[in-house]
């Protein structure tokens, strides 16, 4: 759809909500300025030209948004989701983030009617959210599976930094490893730390089973190194 800049002004709240089902290109002087677009639609059309591959940052809400058009591809919510939304969770089936003992506890006490995957996550040095101390994360691992319903797909972190000429990367990795020390990590399917950047600066961790790709899924490469084959 195309309008003027005059008919934007003079009737916003209208193409504001038809923004959300398609493209408005507003012109000015017979000449195209602008485009309302839904915060979503992006998202998804990404999505679907990368073959199923979906952002690992997704939020609940725009889980709702992907499910309308792709059903099957595995969503995996880093932002830890309260389980008052359980039902949604489930009925959108999303992939939960646990980041605590109290989160773990809670879920694996709920009569669920299907499968709900969820990923742990480790504090391995960011300081935001996640287990720092591995005798809960063994406890919680242990509650989460006496619940039939709920499978640990999953444990992760996230670096506080990328480990470019500083020392604290390794440093994140050993703490990573000493909190799920007590745990068996070859009985979770996926393992995953590093992003874009990590995968070209550094060698694969030999226990890690998965990387979250960002930045380098559009081209980029943010690596130091001029050459570093990867294309």
């Amino acid at each position: 759809m195309s309008i003027t800049a005059t008919e934007l002004k003079l009737n916003l709240n209208k193409y504001l909500l038809l923004a959300s089902e398609q493209d408005i290109y507003i012109t000015q002087y017979g000449k195209v300025v602008a485009k309302l677009t839904s915060p979503f639609q992006e998202r998804v059309d990404i999505a679907k030209s990368l073959f199923g591959v979906i952002p690992s940052d997704i939020t609940l809400e725009e889980a709702k948004e992907v499910r309308k058009y792709d059903k099957e591809t595995p969503i995996l919510s880093l932002e830890p989701i309260s389980l008052t939304y359980l039902e949604d969770v489930l009925n959108y089936d999303v992939t939960l983030t646990l980041e605590n003992l109290e989160a773990a506890k809670e879920l694996s006490l709920k009569n669920l009617p299907k499968k709900v995957k969820v990923h742990l996550k480790v504090d391995s040095g960011m300081h935001r959210l996640g287990f720092m101390n591995k005798g809960e994360l063994k406890e919680a691992y242990d509650t989460l599976k006496q619940n039939e319903n709920v499978v640990v797909e999953g444990v992760y972190t996230h670096f506080a930094t990328s480990g470019v000429a500083d020392p604290y990367y390794d440093k994140q990795v050993a703490s990573f490893l000493n909190i799920t020390s007590l745990i068996d990590l070859k009985e979770i399917p996926i393992v995953h730390l590093g992003r874009s950047l990590t995968l070209v600066e550094h060698e694969k961790l030999s226990f890690a089973t998965g990387i979250r790709l960002g930045i380098v899924l559009y081209g980029f490469n943010q690596s130091r190194i001029k050459d570093t084959s990867f294309k």
